[in-house]
């Protein structure tokens, strides 16, 4: 789907000025917390009054200030087919992309100890579509534990230039499944944006993700912020609570305490 399409005028519930803030409230808890001065991703979740009854995914979030840069120093592509085919593809891109097929996991990558020196080899991964559905199985958990998933992309083997422009833009993006659950979460960013920055990003990953959940204005009931295990929110409430002060909880003003007495 194009980014014209994603970043069209919709419901959008979040603002700037409440992401800013709640951005600014995560990051002193997580430094409370921890009293490390880290950079962990932050995560935006939808709290939604009940699951959709269909799943999609992943849907492309595009940010405003991306997590990850382009171009990127090097990536892994896991592929279907030949990898010798595709690593002569990847070569007339430019980038530094190695390709691992799936038939190259099921006899090279058996063992848990192969699997976490691809893990370790490069910052970023990148699958294939056709590869994607094979990877749980034959890649491992380690991937998906330690926030090293593959990221889902449609390429031309026999286009250079299209594989290029769509790793630019999966690097520069992030993406939203909708399943079958009442939180939904993505990635926006880290703490070593700046707040202004993490701000227009979940302001806008909010707005686009309205599109794409079902029924948002009457299913979504918040929407809170999450990094490292720790979560605060929510930093939007479609019903926000009210509390009303009762009249013998008001404190009585104390009479003549601005009035300047002569001795």
């Amino acid at each position: 789907m194009s980014k014209e399409t994603n970043q069209k005028e919709g419901y959008s519930p979040l603002t700037f000025a409440a992401a800013k803030h709640g951005a600014i409230l995560l990051q002193q808890k997580y430094t409370k917390s921890t009293k490390r001065r880290e950079c962990p991703p932050i995560f935006l979740i939808f709290n939604l009054k009940k699951g959709p009854s269909h799943e999609s995914g992943p849907h492309r979030i595009f940010l405003p200030h991306p997590v990850r840069a382009f171009p990127f120093d090097s990536a892994t592509v896991f592929v279907t087919g030949e990898a010798a085919a595709w690593s002569a593809a990847f070569e007339k891109t430019g980038l530094k992309l190695n390709a691992i097929s799936i038939s190259m996991l099921k006899k090279k990558y058996t063992t848990r100890k192969s699997r976490d020196e691809i893990l370790r080899s490069v910052p970023f991964f990148f699958a294939e579509a056709a590869a994607a559905p094979s990877l749980p199985a034959n890649l491992g958990t380690q991937f998906f534990s330690r926030n090293k998933q593959p990221t889902i992309v449609h390429l031309d083997i026999n286009d250079p230039d299209q594989i290029a422009k769509e790793l630019k833009e999966a690097t520069e993006s992030c993406e939203l499944y909708v399943k079958h659950k009442t939180r939904l979460m993505m990635r926006v960013g880290s703490f070593n944006l700046s707040f202004d920055h993490l701000g227009e990003n979940l302001s806008n990953a909010a707005t686009q993700a309205m599109n794409y959940i079902p029924k948002p204005k009457a299913r979504v009931e918040s929407i809170s912020l999450m990094t490292s295990g720790l979560e605060i929110g929510p930093i939007w409430e479609k019903n926000p609570k009210v509390y009303e002060l009762k009249p013998e909880e008001l404190l009585p003003q104390k009479e003549n305490q601005d009035v300047d007495h002569d001795e």
